[in-house]
């Protein structure tokens, strides 16, 4: 017979203990899955500041790609307010792709991406 193979969780389901020693499990709908993870630190933080502490989840870690910021000069300036831009690069969180672009330290103003 044929092994399955796994399939990625459908929702996200964290185990977590209160103050009081108490087991809690905190579980989400499909819909929510890919917002949840999107702000994953963010959640955990949120429970943490309530008095949760995290057991365990049924989400694998993954390392959150941190971008790498250039130093030298790369001839580009934001096309709003003509200041030189960054270039950043690194790996999209959510689909898991490379990304790259340049960057104005204003972050309202849209960043240029190259392919």
């Amino acid at each position: 017979m044929a092994k399955r193979r796994a399939r990625p969780p459908r929702h996200l389901i964290i185990h977590l203990k209160d103050r009081n020693g108490n087991l809690v499990d905190y579980m989400t709908a499909e819909y929510q899955l890919k917002d949840i993870l999107a702000k994953y630190e963010m959640v955990i933080k949120s429970l943490n500041e309530a008095g949760f502490t995290q057991v365990s989840s049924n989400i694998p870690v993954v390392a959150k790609s941190v971008p790498q910021v250039t130093t030298e000069a790369q001839g580009q300036f934001c096309a709003v307010c003509g200041q030189p831009m960054e270039f950043k690069q690194g790996i999209s969180a959510k689909t898991n792709k490379p990304w790259k672009g340049y960057f104005c330290k204003i972050k309202e103003h849209k960043p240029q991406w190259l392919k």
